[in-house]
């Protein structure tokens, strides 16, 4: 998996390349936690994801979590239809912002 960083309109866009599983997911989860030390708000492109674990799951929702208590923003966007039948499987397309 690879983690590209960058900004748009004040931003940061993290894509997240390849697939998000286990022994990839604490890559993502520490990229995260870098940039909420100094943010509140967060884009997590999908665009090039390839599969999502369980383990990228609890990212997201631990990202989800942490944004909440600091009054920010969480927007996942681009996701493949992979992608997206898992959220809809585990009900995370209701509760996430996905554009």
């Amino acid at each position: 998996m690879q983690i590209q960083r960058t900004q748009e309109n004040g931003i940061t866009v993290l894509k997240v390349i390849g697939q998000l599983r286990s022994p990839t997911a604490p890559s993502l989860e520490a990229a995260i936690n870098s940039i909420l030390e100094t943010e509140n708000s967060l884009i997590l492109d999908f665009s090039e994801l390839d599969f999502l674990a369980s383990s990228g799951i609890r990212v997201i929702l631990s990202t989800m979590k942490k944004i909440k208590t600091q009054f920010g923003s969480l927007v996942v966007r681009n996701c493949n239809k992979v992608v997206m039948d898992v959220f809809e499987m585990t009900g995370l397309r209701e509760i996430l912002n996905i554009q």
